[in-house]
């Protein structure tokens, strides 16, 4: 058994399958090696698992086509590997509340599959758990780095943990897991993020003004416009400014993980933070919706929780 079939085989445990159960895979074109051998490791495993294909989405959060959102109504647990994400979407909102069993793995690459679920993700769940916790009891947070960011903001609401152990009716987690994350209370953020990456779009530490929980203005450099360009794109989708919305803080907790331009491996690295733009509806407290919903990345960060120290240029204390 190879890497790929081996990260096949621990991604399908993490549901803990039950005999029979109706197994939903969905890719695209740029995801589909590693959703055929998911299936095939399901075949072996003897479930008679669906396969089905859509068009790329533009944006994270971008909703799938209508016949998949039907057909993740009724399946008892989905396997995404997509270009784009589906966590932040109505698809996937309604299907976890008819009970299904989630994974989504925009982005994902063989390289970052065969390297990251290798992982045994029991082994981080206490660590993710206790992470939360914290989150969910602070009342304020104090986020700095040594590229530049200084952002001051308000919590309240109940973060979420996303260990990757997806065996409770109604879970969902991204795949690879490891993150604590919640939706800040509503235009309390304040100050300056400085943007160490975001996929192919931000590659250089870039300048984000946040003023009471919105973008003020973006850097004007090359990555700064293009970020620009793609939140502008999508206020003129949603008729209103929702995808400058700060809309959620969250830090990675997987040892494994590490930064390669893959949003959905970068936000996992312990000692990082990340934040997105645009809809927080999938949140605790979250009320902002938007099309979109795009992470960005902050390196060896350190963190203040209601002017407690819980991490020093990216290690916990």
């Amino acid at each position: 058994m190879n890497l790929l079939e081996i990260s096949a085989k621990n991604t399908l445990n993490c549901f803990k399958l039950k005999s029979g159960e109706d197994i939903l895979i969905i890719c695209d074109k740029n995801t589909s090696k590693i959703a055929n051998i998911i299936y095939n490791e399901a075949l072996q495993m003897d479930f008679d698992p669906v396969l089905t294909y859509m068009e790329p989405r533009r944006f994270d959060g971008e909703e799938p086509p209508r016949e998949i959102a039907h057909a993740m109504l009724f399946s008892d647990v989905i396997i995404a590997p997509t270009f784009k994400s589906l966590t932040h979407t109505t698809a996937r909102r309604n299907a976890t509340k008819n009970g299904a069993r989630i994974a989504t793995l925009p982005g994902i690459t063989p390289d970052v599959f065969a390297r990251t679920m290798r992982l045994d993700y029991y082994s981080i769940k206490d660590s993710t758990l206790n992470l939360t916790k914290m989150l969910s009891r602070a009342s304020l947070a104090q986020v700095i780095s040594p590229s530049g960011t200084n952002l001051l903001f308000q919590l309240g609401h109940k973060a979420q943990a996303d260990t990757g152990i997806l065996k409770d009716y109604g879970s969902y987690s991204n795949l690879p897991a490891g993150e604590s994350s919640v939706a800040p209370i509503e235009r309390s953020a304040n100050g300056v993020i400085v943007v160490d990456r975001c996929g192919e779009i931000i590659k250089k530490p870039t300048k984000i003004l946040i003023k009471n929980g919105f973008i003020d203005s973006i850097e004007n450099t090359p990555s700064g416009i293009k970020f620009k360009s793609i939140l502008d794109e999508v206020n003129k989708i949603d008729n209103s400014k929702n995808a400058f919305n700060l809309a959620e803080f969250g830090m990675g907790t997987n040892p494994l993980a590490k930064i390669t331009g893959c949003v959905l491996e970068d936000e996992k690295v312990l000692g990082t933070c990340h934040f997105a733009f645009g809809d927080n509806t999938s949140f605790d407290g979250g009320t902002v919706d938007s099309t979109i919903h795009m992470d960005v990345i902050i390196n060896k960060i350190t963190l203040k929780l209601d002017n407690k120290f819980i991490m020093k240029e990216g290690k916990l204390i």
